[in-house]
């Protein structure tokens, strides 16, 4: 079935759903959005995150609904590509020549985070890494992850020295993840001009060519989905390049919540201050 469009014509239905996790599937990591129930189970979806692997997969285990309905995964924005049904990683995004080199140091001499994370750069066809390197600047930060992630997600060690860096340069990782306020405070004069995602407690560095629009487009690509009729819902602004090309015209993206960076997106996304209203829309797409 399709609808005419101005001269366009436009396949109707919904053929996949792309989502940011955290804020826009569930609330508090275990609770299902009131009102998704009318999608999950019956859409084919896929999850892009900015989180890593290994403080991710635990959680979307704790929402079977979602356990079972979710095949792809997008980790790190998107530049880390993962198939749950084959167990591997179909796309990684790597940093460009130097860059990785020019961020590090711009951390190491600005040294003002609570703790840095990272992981070894996962190879394409293998399965994907489960534990990251984290490392404290105190004996707070150290008790704090580890109380966080005590089933095991993070190998936590306080900083010695050059230690972290040492590590972050022979593992070649795939994102590095500064946590702390202060960290996304300095962020704009102290990493101008590297690739970065700031947000409210820390600062993500990723490859340039990593983001949410891009791990979509790998998704399709391997999954031989149409883009035309996908849909995407998110609500920060990471999502953004997700959102801006997922459907064909108007009212098949979705910008969730009430953060005032979904004003900076294209009239096609459709705001939605209700997170529980998503449901009812991507319904009506279905039918």
């Amino acid at each position: 079935m399709q609808e005419l469009v101005g001269n366009d014509v436009r396949p109707s239905g919904v053929s996949h759903g792309f989502f940011d996790y955290d804020g826009t599937l569930v609330i508090h990591d275990t609770m299902l959005i009131p009102g998704h129930e009318a999608f999950v189970g019956s859409l084919d979806m896929s999850v892009i995150t900015g989180q890593h692997p290994a403080t991710f997969l635990p959680t979307l285990k704790k929402v079977p609904v979602l356990d079972r309905s979710i095949r792809m995964l997008g980790f790190n924005n998107g530049g880390v590509v993962f198939d749950r049904q084959t167990q591997e990683v179909i796309h990684n995004a790597r940093f460009e020549e130097g860059m990785l080199e020019r961020a590090l140091g711009a951390i190491a001499e600005c040294g003002t985070f609570n703790a840095i994370t990272f992981t070894p750069e996962p190879t394409a066809g293998e399965p994907i890494a489960t534990t990251m390197a984290l490392y404290c600047q105190s004996e707070e930060a150290f008790a704090h992850y580890s109380r966080k992630y005590a089933d095991g997600q993070a190998d936590i060690q306080m900083i010695d020295g050059n230690n972290w860096l040492d590590h972050a340069l022979a593992s070649r990782p795939a994102m590095v993840w500064l946590h702390g306020r202060q960290a996304s405070e300095i962020s704009e004069q102290a990493f101008a001009g590297l690739p970065y995602h700031a947000y409210e407690n820390g600062v993500h560095f990723m490859p340039s060519n990593s983001n949410k629009g891009t791990g979509m487009e790998v998704i399709a690509d391997y999954l031989g989905i149409d883009l035309r009729t996908a849909v995407a819902a998110g609500n920060g602004d990471n999502d953004g390049p997700m959102l801006e090309h997922a459907g064909l015209g108007e009212g098949r993206s979705f910008f969730v919540g009430t953060d005032p960076v979904g004003d900076r997106l294209s009239s096609r996304v459709v705001r939605l201050p209700n997170q529980s209203d998503l449901g009812s829309h991507i319904l009506g797409l279905m039918r």
